[in-house]
């Protein structure tokens, strides 16, 4: 299917950058596996998202009228769209940390179990918007 083939190839890129990051913060803070882990599949599910956000937004708004690879790149402006989704996801995690630092919250599992319920449920419900519209929209552009 092509729409996992592109989700995937995104999310290898996506996952090359997540190991370099980690490996650079690992490098100079030296914390438990306890903390990373957690901090992965964080970082893994809000990559999905955020591909997944990205795959949406360009098959809703598809992009096809150009005469060489550099105009597609340069010309499309789905990627500033999905920027902003992103943000938006980010924004909410900041509200999030806001909103714990608040309530105080004292356990450090406690904040894992709220950022990855966050992550999870972003991610669930990104993947159902796209997986429910991909095939209409990959039909269509199979007509244009």
């Amino acid at each position: 299917d092509i729409v996992l083939s592109k989700l995937a190839i995104g999310q290898f890129v996506s996952l090359v950058t997540i190991a370099a990051f980690l490996f650079m913060i690992m490098a100079i803070l030296p914390l438990p596996l306890s903390v990373w882990l957690p901090c992965l599949i964080i970082f893994i599910l809000a990559s999905l998202s955020v591909n997944a956000v990205g795959l949406y937004i360009d098959l809703r708004r598809p992009y096809l009228e150009w005469t060489n690879e550099q105009m597609a790149a340069k010309s499309n402006i789905n990627y500033l769209i999905a920027m902003g989704i992103s943000f938006l996801l980010a924004g909410v995690g900041v509200g999030l940390t806001y909103l714990i630092r608040y309530f105080t919250i004292p356990s450090y599992t406690g904040w894992i179990v709220i950022y990855c319920g966050y992550m999870l449920l972003t991610a669930v419900g990104i993947f159902g918007i796209l997986f429910r519209s991909a095939p209409e929209r990959v039909r269509r552009l199979g007509e244009a």
